[in-house]
């Protein structure tokens, strides 16, 4: 798939060439398949320091801490830890070992440390960082070459870190027909990561060559979220604005760059017009004004669409506090329960009255 990325100006964006079409690689399409926060405060640099409790409690015995350190931690954790700590250092885990793969020797920073332990690392927009950092690494992944001893040639090899399975799935949903070819497709839900799996065994280069992306009538999905799907919390303000270019494009040649944005003529611009082009210009500007009602319409239809969006997802982070509420409720009744069980078993079960 890197190999069919075309070049286009825009620095966020990724765009591959496949049967004649064009695919949108870009924050909007990650969100939608990790399920991740993509908006919002993600600096990690301004975090402070400071000397972060966790740090001093578990890893005082190194003074360079690995994402090794940290899974060591984690899985020899006596059963008596805190679970407040074992979440923090949990979290700690998923991010250095699952979310943000990176090199062996990658240290993990106080930042960090100092993240987990605030009062921001629930509202902290992850999947912003994360797609920063992936996308760096998809974008140079192709322009490395190692000299082979064996072949005596430059080769291409490279290493994606950050989260690449993000854009492994997007390239699932994106082609439809690899689906029992190199993968699975278990369920249609969201976030759509949830969607698929791998085959046991590891695919070939030989079952990747046998896929012929060049066919003209290969099924190219757009990754866009239906109305339900709009709903979910982590798509608040992603897929509102209106951002230049559709997904999929129709092309002719190979020398595109960029979704073609087919614009007006202006007079100041091109002052070679004909008058045939003159007339129809004329004609479309008044065109537009008579259906401007319309366009007032569908605006407004738009927004009332947007209102009812976010009162759902209002009524949905309501029910989401409940069931928080329920479940501290019950952490505090064990709680009560086990510190009143041990007291019977200190005063060998006689009653407070007895005593």
């Amino acid at each position: 798939m890197l190999l069919m990325e075309v070049k286009q100006p825009k620095k966020d964006e990724m765009w591959f060439k496949i049967s004649g079409k064009l695919l949108r690689f870009s924050v909007e399409e990650f969100c939608v398949i990790t399920g991740l926060k993509c908006i919002g405060y993600d600096d990690l640099s301004k975090m402070k320091s400071g000397h972060p409790v966790l740090r001093q409690r578990y890893f005082s015995h190194v003074k360079c801490i690995y994402r090794q350190d940290v899974e060591d931690v984690f899985k020899s954790m006596p059963m008596n830890s805190a679970d407040g700590d074992v979440v923090k250092i949990g979290m700690l885990y998923l991010i250095t070992s699952f979310l943000f793969t990176t090199p062996y020797k990658k240290q993990v920073t106080d930042a960090t440390f100092s993240l987990i332990e605030s009062e921001d690392l629930e509202t902290y927009a992850w999947g912003k960082e994360l797609f920063k950092n992936t996308f760096s690494y998809l974008k140079i992944a192709t322009t490395k070459r190692t000299y082979d001893e064996t072949t005596k040639k430059d080769i291409f090899t490279y290493r994606l870190y950050g989260f690449p399975l993000a854009f492994q799935i997007w390239i699932y949903e994106s082609l439809p027909s690899i689906d029992e070819k190199i993968c699975k497709r278990l369920e249609h839900t969201w976030p759509r990561i949830l969607n698929w799996t791998n085959f046991a065994t590891c695919v070939t280069a030989g079952q990747l060559e046998r896929i012929n992306f060049d066919l003209a009538d290969m099924e190219i999905r757009r990754i866009e979220p239906d109305e339900e799907e709009r709903g979910a919390p982590y798509l608040a303000g992603i897929f509102w604005s209106n951002r230049a270019g559709p997904n999929l494009v129709d092309v002719d040649d190979d020398d595109f760059v960029d979704p073609p944005v087919r614009l007006r003529k202006s007079l100041k611009t091109d002052p070679l017009w004909s008058c045939n082009e003159l007339k129809n210009a004329v004609h479309s500007t008044f065109k537009l004004k008579e259906d401007e009602p319309k366009c007032y319409n569908e605006k407004l239809n738009k927004i009332m669409s947007d209102i009812r969006l976010r009162q759902d997802q209002i009524i949905s982070q309501q029910i989401d506090l409940k069931y928080e509420i329920r479940a501290i409720q019950r952490f505090v009744d064990d709680k009560i329960n086990g510190f009143l069980g041990e007291l019977r078993a200190k005063f060998d079960g006689q009653s407070f009255a007895e005593k």
